[in-house]
Formats: C-alpha cells, structure tokens, sequence
C-alpha cells in the first residue's frame, strides 16, 4: 500500500502549442515572419535560375523552329516560374508563419518537418489550381478520367514536390542564418 502523506509522483507537463520543440508550434509574427521570408526567397530565387535555364534552352529551340514558338516559352516561363511558385508559397508561406515557424531554439530536424509540412500548405493550393485547370480542360475537350486526375493532383503534386524540396533547403539556410546571428549576439 501506498502512504496518502507522501507525495504524487512527478507527472511531465502537457505539450502545448507554445512548446519550440513540437512541430506544432505558435510563436509571435514578429520572429517567425523574416526566416519564413528568407526561406521563401531562397527557394524561390533557385526556381526562377531552374526556369531562367529552360528560357534560355527554349530560345536556343526557338532558332531552329521559328519564331511562333515564342509565346509558349514566355507561357510556361510565368506558370513555372512566377504563378505556381507565388501559390504555392502563399499557402506554405502563411503555415510557415502562423504554425509551424523557424525558431532559433527549435532543432534542425523539427525546422525541417516544419518545412515539409508547410509544403502541404502549397500543394492544397496547387490543386486548386489543378482543379480549375482540370475543369476547364474536361470542358475544351472532353472529360477523361485519367487526364483529370493529372491535371488535378498529379501535375500539382510534382510541382509542389520540388518546390517543398527548395523550401526544406530555404528553411535550413533561414535557421542556419537565424541560429548563426543569435549565437553571435550572445
């Protein structure tokens, strides 16, 4: 029998929402806004190079084809490079901020699946706009069942696949900057 004097063991306090070390986390605007930016921007800086490169190969094919060739280079240019990246950001950029922020104080490993998960975020967006698309495509030329799942989840899960694995190495470089210059201000 247990002595009622003596007292309860220690219980482990409840993880909550405003522990760093959980990947659920809710942190002030104020510090989760700059890393989640700077993150956003390496990310997207490398998908505007990737898309600078195709440009420049498309021009290269252009020579040879003709010049009426030119509006689908500059089309996916602005899809690939500035449409879907601006959507795809918006939705992990706004999880990044509000719920599952880069913190100084949070490991390496949880900033990383903090970033993946944000990449969720961007592709609910995406698909979206994969929906719209695959609508708009089932209503010019028919409805195809295998057609319309690509257009509304396939397509957009290969984008947001890439551009998660830019937003991963984005955040890694954001904590690895953060965590650099609070080391130095201590």
């Amino acid at each position: 029998m247990t002595d009622p004097a003596a007292p309860a063991p220690a219980t482990p306090p409840a993880a909550t929402m405003s522990d760093p070390s959980k990947v659920l986390h809710r942190a002030p605007v104020s510090r989760t806004l700059r890393p989640a930016l700077i993150a956003i921007a390496i990310a997207w800086a490398v998908t505007i190079v990737f898309h600078l490169v195709y440009l420049i190969r498309e021009f290269l094919w252009i020579i040879n084809d003709g010049p009426e060739y030119l509006p689908n280079a500059f089309g996916d240019f602005g899809e690939g490079a500035i449409l879907e990246p601006l959507l795809f950001f918006a939705g992990a950029g706004a999880l990044l901020v509000v719920l599952l922020p880069i913190l100084t104080e949070t490991r390496l490993l949880t900033v990383m699946i903090r970033a993946a998960l944000a990449g969720l975020g961007g592709f609910v967006v995406l698909s979206v706009l994969g929906l719209i698309e695959a609508i708009g495509e089932a209503v010019a030329y028919g409805f195809e069942f295998g057609y319309f799942v690509n257009d509304w989840f396939g397509y957009p899960l290969v984008v947001a696949f890439d551009l998660t694995t830019l937003l991963v190495i984005g955040a890694v470089v954001s904590w690895l900057f953060a965590s650099k210059k609070a080391g130095a201000a201590a």
